[in-house]
C-alpha cells in the first residue's frame, strides 16, 4: 500500500478507539452533548452573548447588593475560631461586655447600682464646685497656668505648654509683652515643647559602617538628616506640633539634647568637649535610670526621685535620652561603661496617624542616608493604610503578569480573539465567584488574602486554555475531522472531562482548607475554590464558541497568521511588513519544530535512559527536604504577635520586627507581656461561641447555663475545697494583700461568721451572721451575698474596683448568676509554643478532673487564661496537617477513579507528596515560619501541585503501548508540552510580582515560582522515571468500570461519506489555528481524557535502543509543526481484532486561495455545515487530485 493510505488507516484506527462504549456513555448525555456542540458550532455568537449578560448581571447585582471588599483593617480575621479555646476566649469576651452598664450582669445587686451612681454624680460634682471656687479665688496670674499632672500627655495637650520653675508642665501664655532678656530665658525652658512619648512618630538611624554615633561627628550628622531630610517635607509644617509663636516644635533627638544640656542654640555647634561633657553625665546618672530612681516626672516633682542629683533630673533629659533615645546597650550595667551607641531613634513632633500618609510617601521618595548615618526603621502609626493603599496600587504587578501570559497564550494559541476571551472570562470567573461569595453564600467578611486568588486563577486559566487549543489543534489536524459540529463535540468530549478532574481536585483542595480553625483561611478556602470551579464553568461555556467565532468569521476578515495572528493579507503588498512578518514565521517555526523535537526526542531519551539516576537525584532532594521540615531547622511556628504585611526591609517592619527590640521604651511596654498567667475558673456561662465563625465581627451573645446554682449548700461546700485544692497546686503563684474576691466563698463565709447583733447600733443581723452556718441554706445564701458583696466594696480599708474576678448578679432576678475564681498561676507569658501548651495541659487537666466530681450546680465550669496566641499557634499546627490530609485523600481520589489503576495512584501520590515535602523545605530555608500567610499557601500547594502529575497518570494509563518504556514515551511526546506551557506560565505569574513591597504578594510569587519549578521536574523526571521503572503493564492492578446496560447495543456504524475536508494552503486555513498538527498528533485526544475502547489494536512497540524513531507517532509540543511527512508503511497496525470491512475515504473537496506564501502548507480547513446536512461537493478533475484522494474501497 501507499503510505498515504497506511497513515489515513492508522488515523481511522486511533479514532475509533477514542470512541466510548455505550455503557459509558449514557444516552442522555450523549443527546445533551450533541445538542451542546451543536449549539456552540452554530451558534457562537449567542453563546458568548449569553454568557456575557448573565457574568455581567450577576457582577452587577453584587455590586449595588454589596459595597466592594474593603481592607482598612487586614489584621481582622486571623485570628481561630471554633477551637476550645476560642470557644472560652469568646465567651469571657462576651462576659466582659454583658457587665457593662447596659448589660444583663452587674456587679452590685438590687438598688445598690443607682445608690452608687448618685453617689458618685454628687461627688464629680462637688470636686468640679470647688475648683470652680478655687480658681475665682486664686490669684489672676494663675488662671491660664493649668498643671497637668497625667503621666503622659496626650497630642491634644502639647500645644502651649511650656515647664516652670519646678520642671512642670503648665499650658503656656502669650509672649507678647514680656521683655527680650526674659523671652531668652522662656525659650531655654521651652528648648523642647514637651517630653517624648511613645504616640509621637519616630525613627531610628543607625551608623552606615556600624561605628559609634555619639561622636561629634555622629551627632552632627543625625541633627544634618533631622533639619534636612525629616523636616524638608512640605507634608510637615501641616503635621507637626507648633510652638506658640507659629514654628514646628523641636525634634526629640540626641543631638537636640546634648545641645540643650550644653546652652547650645544649636545641635550643628556641637563640639568635642560637649560630647565629653555629657558623656561624664549619663555615665554617673545611668546607674539610677537602671536602678529604677529615674522616672519621666522627676523633673516636675523631684520629690518623686529622692537621692538622684540634680544635674540628672534636670529637663528630664537623662531619662528621655537613656529610655526614649539610645539603645539597651548604651550604658548597659552588665557591660563596662562604654557609650558606644549604635541605634538612637529621632522623635518627630507630630502624632502617629493616617494624616501622615503623604508625608512618609515623600519621604520614601528622599534618600534618607548621608556619608554618616542612615535611616533604617520608622514608627509612624500608618501601616495599615498604608498596606491598605500598596494592597491596591501593587496590583499593577498583577496586572503585569496577566498581559505577560496574555502574551504567551497568545504565541501558544496564535489567536488574539482566543486569548482575549481567555482573559475575559478570568475576570468573569472572578466576578461570578465573588457573587457567590456575597450574595449566595452570604459571606460578609473578605480578608485581603483573597486578592491573591486573582494570581492563581490567571495561572489555571491559562492552563485551561492551553489544554483545550492543543486538543482542538490536535482535532482540527484529522483528515476525518469533518464538519464543525462534530469537531466540536470531539473536542469538548475530550477537553472537558480533563479540565473538570483537575478543576475539580484543585478545587476540592481548596474546600479541604476551609476546615481549619483560621476565620481568614476559610473565607479565603471558599472563594478560592468557589473560583475555580467558576473558572472552569467559564472555559466549558466560553472558550469553546470564541474558538468557533475564530474559525468562522477571522479566517474570511482578518485571516490571522501565526505567530501573532494580526497579519492581514492586504498588507503583503508592502514589502517590510512582508518580510517582517516572514521573520516572524521563521522564527516561530523554529521555536515550535525546536520545542517538538525536545518534547518528542529528547526528553524521553534523557528521562528512560536516566531514570535510575534521576530517581535517586530527586528522592535525596525529597529526603533533605523532609529534614528542612521536620528536623532542622524545622518549620517552626510564629513567634511574635507582630503580623507582618511587607517585606522585611521595609523600614516598618524593620522596626516592628527588629529594631522596637532595642529601646527600653518599648521593651517597657511588652513587659506587661510576661507577667504571670492568670488562672480564671468561670461558672454561670457556657464556653460556647454563637457568633458566625466566618465573620470575625460576630462574636455571638452570652449564653448562660441554666444547671448553675452556686446557692445550693454542696455546692458551697464544693466551691470552698475547690479553692482550698488550687492552692496546694504547684502551678499556683502565692499572691499578697488582700484577696478580696479571688475566691469569694471563702471571703463570704468569714463575712458571715460576725456577730449577730452590732455593738454599736445594736442592729441584729440575723441570719447574715454567725448564727448561719457554712454551708448556708439556698435562702441564707441568697439574701446575704448581696448585703456582703455591697459591704465589702464600701469598705475603706478593702476598698476595690470591681474587677473581673467575683461574682455578678442578673438584673432582672437579682440571684447569683456568674461567678469568677481568679488566681496567678507560676507560668509567665511566653511565645513559645511548648511552654505555653504545658501551662495550658497542666492547669485545664486539673480543672477538667475536679469538674468531673463537681455537683450538678458547679458542673459546666471551665479554665480561661490569656492563651489567644497559643490558640492560633495551635490551630495553625494542626489545621495545616489535616489540610494536607485531606486534600491529598481527595486527589488520591480522582487519581484513582481517573486512571482507574492502582500502582499509578499510589505512584503519582508519592510524587505530589515529594513536592509539597520539597517545596515546604525550599521555603523553611528561606526564613518562612507557619504563620497564617504561609498556612494559606500551603493549601494552596496542594491544589496545584496535583494538576501536572494526574496528566501525566492519565497519559500513561491510556496509551496502547504494552511495556512501560514505550508507554512513558507515548504520555511524554502527547502532553509534555501542555504540562511545560501550563507550568511556564504560573510560574511568570509568580515571578512578575516579585516587585512588590506587600508581603502577600511577594510570598504567594515566590511560592508560586518554587512550587511549579519543583511540580514540573517532580513529574517529569521523578514520576514518569519511576513509571519506567516499576509502572504497571499488561494491565496489570487495571480496574474496571460495572457495566448496568441489560443488554448491548450495536456499535454505531460508521457514515462512509459523512464529512467533507479541503486541501487548501495556508492562507485559506482557520484564523485562530492556523499552524498546522501533524495527522499523528491526534492521539493527544486520548491521553488526555478518553476513556479505552474495547476494541484491540496492536500497536507496534518501541525499541528500548530508539532505533526506529520514526516510526513513533509524533505529538505537538509548545505550537505545532506546520510539515506533515508521510509514515513509513510500518507504522500501520498489524492486526485490528474486528471483522475485516470495506473502508470508503471520503470525498474532498480541494480549492486554492490567493498566493502561497512562506510557511503555506496543506491543511485541513473546517467546512462549516449542519451535521444532519450532506456536505455540497464538487468533484475536480482527475489531475488535480492526489491518487490518495480518489474514492475507492479498500479491503482490510
Amino acid at each position: 500500500m501507499r503510505p498515504e493510505i497506511h497513515a489515513l488507516l492508522l488515523n481511522e484506527a486511533f479514532l475509533l478507539s477514542s470512541v466510548p462504549l455505550p455503557h459509558l456513555q449514557p444516552q442522555y448525555l450523549g443527546a445533551v452533548e450533541c445538542w451542546y456542540a451543536r449549539q456552540v458550532a452554530n451558534n457562537p455568537c449567542s453563546v458568548i452573548l449569553l454568557v456575557l449578560v448573565a457574568a455581567a448581571s450577576l457582577a452587577i447585582v453584587c455590586i449595588i447588593l454589596n459595597d466592594l471588599p474593603g481592607f482598612k483593617d487586614p489584621l481582622v480575621g486571623f485570628e481561630p475560631r471554633g477551637t476550645v479555646l476560642s470557644e472560652r476566649s469568646t465567651a469571657w469576651q462576651n462576659l466582659l461586655k454583658s457587665t457593662s452598664w447596659n448589660g444583663p450582669l452587674t456587679f452590685y445587686p438590687g438598688s445598690i447600682v443607682t445608690d452608687i451612681t448618685n453617689d458618685t454624680l454628687e461627688v464629680t460634682q462637688w470636686h468640679r464646685g470647688d475648683e470652680g471656687n478655687d480658681t475665682e479665688k486664686g490669684d489672676e496670674t494663675v488662671g491660664p497656668w493649668l498643671e497637668l499632672e497625667t503621666e503622659e500627655r496626650s497630642y491634644g495637650s502639647l500645644h502651649d505648654e511650656a515647664e516652670d520653675d519646678e520642671g512642670r508642665i503648665v499650658f503656656e501664655r502669650p509672649m507678647h509683652g514680656l521683655k527680650p532678656d526674659k523671652i531668652l530665658i522662656v525659650e531655654r525652658k521651652n528648648f523642647f515643647c514637651n517630653n517624648p512619648i511613645r504616640e509621637y512618630a519616630h525613627v531610628v538611624i543607625q551608623s552606615t559602617s556600624g561605628s559609634n554615633l555619639f561622636t561629634v561627628k555622629g551627632l552632627k550628622a543625625i541633627c544634618d538628616i533631622d533639619e534636612n531630610k525629616l523636616r524638608k517635607s512640605e507634608y510637615f509644617p501641616d503635621l507637626c506640633e507648633q510652638t506658640n509663636w507659629g514654628s514646628c516644635c523641636r525634634s526629640w533627638s540626641i543631638s537636640n539634647y546634648v545641645a540643650l544640656l550644653r546652652n547650645l542654640s544649636s545641635c550643628h555647634d556641637i563640639k568635642q568637649a560637649d560630647v565629653d561633657a555629657v558623656t561624664q553625665l549619663l555615665v554617673s546618672c545611668a546607674p539610677y535610670y537602671h536602678g529604677m530612681k529615674l522616672s519621666h516626672d522627676c523633673a516636675m516633682d523631684p520629690a518623686l526621685c529622692r537621692g538622684v542629683p540634680r544635674p540628672c533630673i534636670e529637663y528630664d533629659a537623662v531619662y528621655n535620652i537613656l529610655h526614649y533615645l539610645t539603645d539597651i546597650h548604651f550604658l548597659d550595667p552588665n557591660s563596662p561603661l562604654v557609650p558606644n551607641l549604635t541605634y538612637t531613634t529621632v522623635f518627630l513632633p507630630t502624632a502617629q496617624s493616617s494624616a501622615a500618609l503623604e508625608y512618609y510617601k515623600d519621604l520614601d521618595s528622599m534618600q534618607l542616608y548621608s556619608e554618616e548615618v542612615e535611616i533604617s526603621g520608622m514608627e509612624m502609626g500608618l501601616k495599615q493604610k498604608l498596606f491598605e493603599d500598596c494592597l491596591l496600587h501593587d496590583t499593577v504587578y498583577v496586572a503585569m503578569a496577566g498581559v505577560v501570559i496574555f502574551l504567551f497564550l497568545w504565541m501558544y494559541s496564535s489567536s488574539f480573539f482566543v486569548t482575549l476571551m481567555t482573559i475575559l472570562g478570568v475576570v468573569f470567573s472572578m466576578a461570578t465567584a465573588y457573587f457567590m461569595y456575597r450574595v449566595v453564600y452570604q459571606i460578609t467578611f473578605s480578608p485581603f488574602i483573597n486578592v491573591l486568588t486573582v494570581i492563581i486563577i490567571i495561572g489555571i486559566g491559562a492552563d485551561d486554555a492551553c489544554i483545550y487549543c492543543k486538543i482542538w489543534a490536535c482535532a482540527k489536524a484529522e483528515k476525518n475531522n469533518g464538519t464543525l459540529v462534530k469537531l466540536v463535540r470531539d473536542t469538548l468530549h475530550h477537553a472537558c472531562l480533563s479540565m473538570f478532574i483537575t478543576s475539580v481536585t484543585t478545587a476540592v483542595a481548596f474546600f479541604g482548607s476551609s476546615i481549619s480553625n483560621i476565620t481568614a483561611i476559610r473565607c479565603f478556602s471558599i472563594f478560592a475554590g468557589t473560583a475555580v470551579l467558576a473558572n472552569f464553568i467559564f472555559t466549558v461555556l466560553w472558550l469553546p464558541a470564541s474558538v468557533i467565532m475564530a474559525e468562522k468569521w477571522c479566517s474570511s476578515t482578518c485571516l490571522c497568521i501565526p505567530p501573532v495572528g494580526l497579519y492581514l493579507p492586504q498588507l503583503q503588498h508592502f514589502q517590510w511588513c512582508s518580510t517582517f512578518c516572514n521573520a516572524l514565521w521563521k522564527l516561530h517555526y523554529s521555536f515550535t519544530e525546536y520545542s517538538r523535537v525536545f518534547f518528542e526526542k529528547i526528553l524521553p531519551c534523557i528521562i528512560v535512559r536516566s531514570r535510575y539516576f534521576w530517581l535517586v537525584l530527586f528522592t535525596a532532594i525529597a529526603a533533605g527536604g523532609a529534614v528542612a521540615v521536620f528536623y532542622y531547622p524545622g518549620l517552626q511556628l510564629p513567634d511574635s504577635k507582630e503580623f507582618q504585611l511587607f517585606n522585611s526591609q521595609h523600614p516598618f517592619e524593620r522596626y516592628d520586627l527588629y529594631l522596637k527590640k532595642f529601646f527600653w521604651f518599648e521593651k517597657a511596654k511588652e513587659q506587661d507581656l510576661y507577667r504571670k498567667l492568670p488562672i480564671r475558673i468561670v461558672w454561670g456561662v457556657l464556653p460556647k461561641d454563637n457568633g458566625n465563625y466566618l465573620d470575625p465581627y460576630d462574636r455571638g451573645s452570652t449564653e448562660f447555663d441554666t444547671e448553675f446554682n452556686i446557692a445550693l449548700p454542696e455546692s458551697q461546700e464544693w466551691l470552698y475545697n475547690f479553692c482550698i485544692q488550687l492552692r496546694n497546686q504547684s502551678f499556683y503563684q502565692p499572691t499578697h494583700g488582700p484577696l478580696m474576691f479571688n475566691c469569694f466563698i471563702e471571703t463570704f463565709k468569714e463575712w458571715m461568721e460576725r456577730r449577730c447583733v452590732d455593738g454599736i447600733s445594736d442592729m441584729d443581723r440575723t441570719p447574715c451572721c454567725e448564727s448561719s452556718k457554712f454551708p448556708f441554706s439556698e435562702k441564707v445564701f441568697n439574701h446575704c451575698i448581696k448585703e456582703a458583696v455591697a459591704i465589702l466594696h464600701r469598705t475603706p480599708g478593702y476598698f476595690v474596683v470591681p474587677s473581673a474576678e467575683g461574682v455578678r448578679f442578673s438584673k432582672t432576678t437579682g440571684k447569683v448568676q456568674v461567678i469568677v475564681v481568679r488566681y496567678e498561676s507560676t507560668y509567665s507569658y511566653s511565645m513559645s509554643y511548648s511552654e505555653m501548651y504545658e501551662f495550658k495541659t497542666v492547669v485545664d487537666g486539673w480543672v477538667s478532673e475536679m469538674m468531673s466530681h463537681a455537683p450538678k450546680g458547679l458542673k459546666n465550669g471551665w479554665f480561661s487564661s490569656d492563651l489567644e496566641f497559643f490558640d492560633l499557634q495551635d490551630s495553625l499546627s494542626k489545621g495545616s496537617l489535616v489540610a494536607i490530609g485531606v486534600a491529598i485523600a481527595v486527589s488520591f481520589g480522582a487519581l484513582l477513579f481517573t486512571t482507574l489503576n492502582l500502582l499509578i495512584s499510589i505512584y503519582a501520590i508519592l510524587t505530589i507528596l515529594c513536592i509539597i515535602v520539597v517545596t515546604v523545605g525550599s521555603l523553611v530555608l528561606l526564613g518562612w515560619k507557619l504563620n497564617v500567610l504561609e498556612s494559606t499557601t500551603v493549601s494552596i500547594a496542594i491544589g496545584l501541585a496535583v494538576d501536572l502529575t494526574l496528566h501525566y497518570g492519565v497519559a500513561y494509563r491510556l496509551s496502547a503501548q504494552e511495556d512501560r518504556e514505550s508507554s512513558v514515551i507515548f504520555a511524554l511526546s502527547h502532553v509534555g508540552s501542555p504540562v511545560a506551557m501550563a507550568a511556564f506560565t504560573t510560574f511568570m505569574a509568580g515571578a512578575l510580582i516579585f516587585p512588590s513591597i506587600v508581603l502577600a504578594y511577594l510570598q504567594i510569587g515566590t511560592f508560586l515560582v518554587i512550587l511549579m519549578s519543583v511540580s514540573w521536574l517532580y513529574s517529569t523526571f521523578f514520576f514518569m522515571s519511576l513509571l519506567s521503572w516499576i509502572g504497571p503493564q499488561s494491565g496489570q492492578l487495571q480496574l474496571n468500570y460495572p457495566s448496568f446496560d441489560c443488554c448491548e447495543t450495536p456499535p454505531v456504524p460508521v457514515e462512509k461519506n459523512a464529512y467533507a475536508l479541503s486541501e487548501s494552503t495556508l492562507s485559506s486555513s482557520s484564523a485562530s489555528y492556523p499552524n498546522q498538527i501533524p495527522t499523528s498528533e491526534s492521539h493527544e485526544l486520548e491521553p488526555l481524557t478518553a476513556l479505552k475502547d474495547s476494541r484491540h489494536i496492536e500497536v507496534p512497540k518501541f525499541k528500548k535502543k530508539y532505533g526506529h524513531r520514526s516510526i513513533r507517532p509524533r505529538s505537538g509540543s509548545l505550537s505545532s509543526a506546520t510539515t506533515t511527512k508521510p509514515r513509513d508503511s510500518t507504522m500501520i497496525p498489524s492486526k485490528i481484532s474486528r471483522t475485516p470491512r470495506k473502508i470508503s475515504l471520503p470525498t474532498v473537496n480541494v480549492t486554492f486561495h490567493g498566493e502561497e506564501s512562506l510557511g503555506a502548507t496543506s491543511s485541513s480547513t473546517i467546512v462549516c455545515a449542519e451535521e444532519d446536512k450532506e456536505p455540497v461537493i464538487k468533484p475536480l478533475s482527475k489531475e488535480d487530485i492526489p491518487d490518495a484522494w480518489i474514492r475507492k474501497e479498500i479491503s482490510v
